[in-house]
């Protein structure tokens, strides 16, 4: 199976790609730098950042084949919500929910043609509970 995981530059999304690369996996790593994946042994690694149109259809054109996406990119911005720029917001935004909105449409279409196929989307216990200085 081969398997595109995003953000493999550290965490769960390294861990998955070593995981998954141990059980047989085709493993196609990919972080927004590529030097940050260089020491992964997966089967491919890719540049992609989630939040450019450009880079998620570059990055599964040179992906081929997926059988499995797990949408694991995201970040974190904190801090008093009132003291927040805009910015950051839109940043958070961008990463967490049309990044993998942008990755589903990317490979959706081939999964479809094809009548199977597997999107995992990892979320965050932040989606769940809302601690202070975490307004976004």
């Amino acid at each position: 199976m081969r398997v595109l995981i995003t953000g493999c530059s550290s965490g769960f999304g390294r861990g998955a790609a070593v995981e998954l690369t141990e059980r047989g996996h085709d493993v196609i790593a990919t972080a927004r730098r590529p030097d940050a994946i260089a020491d992964l042994v997966v089967a491919e690694k890719l540049a992609l950042d989630v939040t450019s149109d450009a880079s998620v259809g570059e990055c599964f054109a040179a992906a081929g084949r997926v059988d499995a996406l797990v949408n694991n990119a995201g970040i974190g911005v904190t801090g008093p919500v009132e003291r927040l720029p805009i910015d950051e917001g839109r940043r958070a935004f961008e990463t967490n929910f049309f990044g993998p909105l942008r990755c589903i449409q990317a490979v959706l279409p081939q999964m479809r043609e094809r009548g199977s196929g597997t999107i995992v989307n990892v979320s965050s216990l932040a989606g769940r509970v809302a601690p202070p200085l975490d307004g976004f």
